[in-house]
């Protein structure tokens, strides 16, 4: 399938668009789909945006013509039928097909054309993607609108002479949840966008369609909050959805086209939302509806939940309920051969087994095997199952709906889209895999916050076979050339990968105001490594910004700008809210500084969020962003430190790996040092009163290092071992002392030198405080399986670097016996251990599902040749710890093993399950220090700097 390729200069064989003011007119029938009419309106608009100068759109093709655009669909449009009886169009693998299109070059293609540029559709939307496929090479992006992505001007347009030719999808159905819209979507189109119609109506949805048409999707669940009334309130909704061609359902727990609102809200009393017991009513409630609707073109939603997203009123027995939705099955099967097609198979269904209703359907509901299955995902972003091979035969087949946006347990996460492509890209492939290829939806939120996400969700469905290796920056690089232009696509693809990162070790709106998880005192500080990073990237961010095109700024600041500013900004927030907290308690004099940066920080996503909705655009999308959906506590400011300073200079010092303050006379101790790993650590110097503290700092011995050794002010001093000066022995002690306001505190400094013999040509891990710390991605070797399964690296799943998964997924699952494991693809790492006794590997993996029911979560794990153990990592959805491991985002498996001679040590990993997604593994003996992330990696040699790795290796 050749590109359309489109060139500022032409050629004696390429098609003039535009050139010197003049624009190729652009030709429909009259009687093809009103979508077609649309599509060819819309890329009028879209050239004359480009080059000042708008086509003409018309059904009637005059007198002698250079160049002219020709739209229309097989079989409703005489010239394009024309053209396939004389030959001069090829329609090989379109007849018939659905939503296929071809956008190509023709000679002499009507009486008195010269030449003419042919988009040709299989059926209505073939012909509307190949529109808007040719206004996409023409350089318009699909968020013109919605983004404000300004196309470049151009003076000349000229498409290469060729054929472009798409085959049809892999989803046969692609679309978007408008949910939760409470805060954002609705607001802003009843008081910015339509204020006249006051809700989302038809203005809104012309618009929502377009959108969807540009993205190569064809199905829309509406906004069904009781905020916003029901879409069948306006007649005009479903009329633009059927001009759009757009297929319409209604959500996972709405059957039959029915929004829940219209029968809470019923001018009359309707009765309960019980089948069991009002059976005739709700069967009148649907059967109305799709006598209404059912001559357009619908994907029916059937089943039945409470009215609240909720689970089924009336008797709680799964016995009971299987009961009853069996009978709904039955009963809104009869409306569609009423209304539809006398056979209901031949109508487009589909059973969402979503939450509650999955278990029903794991203990025995039959579900018709015309409707299709759509799986879900825990709303997190982790498929909960997916069909066995028994359920891939299923006539219906199966789908996904899945999260970019979610209001529930454990929390919400409806500000900020910050679910990782490569998370989205290895479920929804996986998905594909296990053939779900029907449906695919999308919950979206207000669209606008998950504008990247979406367009790779719908990007995949559409041609799934062209992401079978996926590079997350690689993607984000290509999204930000074809968005912002290839010059400054490399810096705003690695700020968007960076974004990602962060944000997938823990959402914005998961953290907890108590404790954030990020230690302030472990490993460096991990608090502060986390808000420099920021702060890199919010730098970054800004200089890209500052730089951008006029024409591109609004769109950068929506697209790239506030989201890194936003999820920088509360991470300041609550880390340095907690600082405060933590200094108050160390009686730091400077306490007041830090509470101060939370307040600001506070104060900021405020600011950011007004110029969002009131200046960017011209405030266009005033109303659109909430920078607290639901007023979640997560979105006040927390509980600050406050400190009043003593009226004199006082000494404090706290040690890096202990939250207190040293007490005069009782010494601190360093974290331990290892020659192998040439890392610092530090001890604070402070002062805790009103006056300025004068400091000094000793060391005991001339191989410790010191960073600074006096000071006027409060400090971090970084302590190291210059391991060529320190005596030769296996460990090494002393002491620094530090004076002040005249007090004395006393540090204790330790290490420990492995030989060399070793060292010696090792590449590994090395024990350093009783841990070893492993990214999955640096294994020492790794062996496929049969069948071609192997571990492989994906870039970007990870919390910090590249996971590992088991490809492909479709690789069965093994028995829990060592003789299993010789067929299995293995991991090993090379660890140097020095202390003997039982040791605990934790492996830290993406909160993944099982596949199928029939299969486990799970890996084998052995030290050296010791037995294999096997871990399954499944948790129930809504379980303890399932909400662990959303809310920390990783699922921690844990396995004893025993160390008995000190020195080199091989730990494997087996898979047993597909579906393990491998982060970090890190072997404590005794208490490891804790934090967000795990300790630090223990590589030897140590890296010299973190690189991306490759996609695939």
């Amino acid at each position: 399938m050749a590109p359309i390729v489109v060139t500022a200069t032409g050629s004696a064989t390429a098609f003039r668009l535009a050139q010197g003011g003049q624009v190729a007119p652009i030709f429909t029938a009259a009687a093809d789909a009103p979508v077609v009419q649309i599509a060819a309106q819309a890329l009028a608009n879209d050239i004359k945006n480009i080059t000042g100068t708008r086509p003409s759109v018309s059904t009637k093709v005059p007198g002698p013509l250079a160049y002219a655009v020709f739209i229309g669909t097989l079989g409703n449009s005489p010239l394009i039928d024309k053209l396939v009886a004389s030959h001069k169009l090829d329609v090989v693998g379109l007849k018939g097909k659905w939503e296929s299109y071809a956008v190509l070059t023709v000679a002499n293609p009507a009486p008195g054309v010269r030449q003419g540029l042919v988009v040709v559709g299989s059926d209505r939307r073939g012909t509307a993607y190949g529109a808007f496929t040719l206004a996409e090479a023409l350089g318009v992006s699909p968020w013109q609108w919605w983004a404000d992505v300004t196309p470049a001007r151009r003076a000349a347009l000229w498409v290469k002479a060729g054929a472009h030719r798409q085959v049809s999808p892999t989803v046969k159905y692609r679309g978007i949840f408008i949910n939760d819209e409470d805060w954002g979507i609705q607001p802003w189109a009843a008081k910015t966008y339509d204020p006249k119609l006051g809700d989302i109506g038809p203005k809104t949805y012309e618009r929502v369609c377009e959108l969807l048409l540009r993205l190569r999707a064809n199905y829309l669940w509406p906004a069904m909050h009781d905020v916003t009334k029901a879409f069948n309130t306006y007649p005009d909704n479903k009329v633009v959805a059927d001009r759009y061609a757009i297929v319409m359902g209604s959500s996972h727990h709405e059957p039959m086209l029915r929004n829940t609102s219209e029968f809470k809200f019923n001018k009359t009393n309707l009765g309960p939302w019980n089948y069991a017991t009002n059976r005739d009513t709700i069967y009148h409630f649907w059967d109305q509806r799709v006598k209404e609707n059912g001559r357009y073109e619908n994907l029916y939603t059937v089943g039945m939940r409470g009215l609240g997203d909720e689970g089924m009123t009336g008797d709680n027995s799964k016995a009971a309920r299987i009961k009853v939705l069996e009978t709904v099955f039955a009963d809104q099967r009869r409306m569609l051969a009423q209304h539809v097609n006398p056979d209901p198979g031949k109508v487009p269904q589909v059973f969402v087994p979503y939450k509650e209703v999955l278990d029903l359907y794991r203990n025995g509901l039959k579900v018709p095997d015309d409707v299709a299955l759509m799986w879900v995902d825990d709303n997190h972003g982790y498929i909960r199952q997916l069909s066995t091979p028994a359920e891939q035969k299923r006539a219906g087949g199966s789908g996904v709906y899945y999260h970019f946006s979610y209001w529930g347990q454990p929390e919400d996460y409806l500000w900020l889209s910050t679910t990782a492509p490569a998370l989205a890209w290895e479920e929804m492939m996986k998905a594909y895999d296990y053939q779900a290829r029907t449906v695919w939806v999308a919950n979206v939120g207000d669209i606008k916050p998950a504008e990247i996400d979406m367009q790779l969700f719908l990007e995949i469905a559409w041609d799934a076979d062209k992401f079978r290796t996926f590079n997350q920056l690689d993607y984000l690089t290509k999204w930000a050339a074809r968005t912002f232009g290839a010059a400054q696509a490399p810096a705003i693809g690695r700020v968007l990968n960076e974004y990602y990162r962060l944000n997938s070790v823990v959402r914005p709106e998961h953290f907890r105001a108590a404790r954030t998880g990020f230690s302030a005192v472990n490993y460096g500080d991990e608090a502060q490594h986390r808000l420099d990073d920021f702060a890199r990237l919010v730098g970054q961010a800004n200089a890209l910004y500052a730089n951008m095109e006029p024409r591109l700024k609004d769109a950068f600041f929506e697209l790239v700008v506030y989201p890194v500013r936003g999820a920088s900004l509360m991470n300041t927030k609550m880390l340095q809210a907690e600082r405060s907290r933590l200094y108050a308690a160390q009686g730091r004099a400077s306490t007041n500084k830090y509470a101060a940066l939370a307040q600001a920080a506070f104060e900021q996503v405020q600011q950011e969020t007004n110029f969002y909705n009131t200046q960017v655009a011209g405030g266009k999308w005033n109303k659109m962003v909430s920078y607290n959906p639901r007023e979640q506590k997560v979105f006040d400011l927390p509980a600050l430190g406050q400190v009043t300073p003593g009226p004199s200079a006082g000494l404090g010092v706290a040690v890096e790996g202990d939250s207190a303050a040293l007490a005069a006379g009782t010494p601190g101790r360093l974290p331990g040092f290892t020659a192998a790993l040439p890392q610092p650590h530090f001890f604070d110097v402070f002062d805790t009163g009103s006056q300025p503290l004068s400091w000094q700092v000793q060391a005991s011995a001339p191989w410790l290092r010191l960073s600074q050794a006096s000071g006027t002010a409060d400090a971090r001093v970084q302590v190291s071992i210059d391991w060529a000066q320190a005596p030769a022995t296996p460990t090494l002690a002393g002491t620094v002392t530090v004076q002040g306001a005249g007090a004395i505190r006393t540090i204790a400094v330790s290490g420990v030198r492995p030989s060399a013999a070793e060292l010696a040509g090792f590449k590994g891990f090395v024990e350093n405080e009783n841990f070893v710390s492993m990214q999955a991605e640096s294994y020492s070797r790794a062996r496929p399986g049969n069948g071609g399964a192997a571990w492989r690296t994906i870039a970007g799943l990870g919390r910090q670097s590249p996971a590992l998964t088991v490809l492909p997924p479709t690789t069965p699952s093994l028995d829990t016996t060592a003789a299993a494991l010789r067929g299995a693809p293995v991991l090993e790492y090379d660890v140097l251990i020095g202390t003997p006794g039982t040791w605990t590997a934790t492996t830290y993996c993406r909160p993944t599902h099982a596949i199928t029911q029939q299969r486990g979560l799970r890996y084998a794990i052995a030290l050296n040749d010791g037995p294999p153990q096997f871990i399954d990592l499944d948790a129930a959805e809504y379980s303890k710890l399932w909400t662990r491991n959303i809310m920390r985002g990783a699922a921690l498996g844990q396995s004893k093993h025993v160390v008995t001679k000190p020195g080199r040590q091989t730990l494997k990993i087996w898979m047993v399950d597909p579906g393990v997604v491998l982060d970090k593994i890190v072997l404590g003996n005794g208490t490891v220090p804790p934090s967000f992330l795990g300790p630090p990696t223990t590589a030897y040699p140590p890296p010299a700097s973190t690189s991306s790795a490759p996609a695939i290796k």
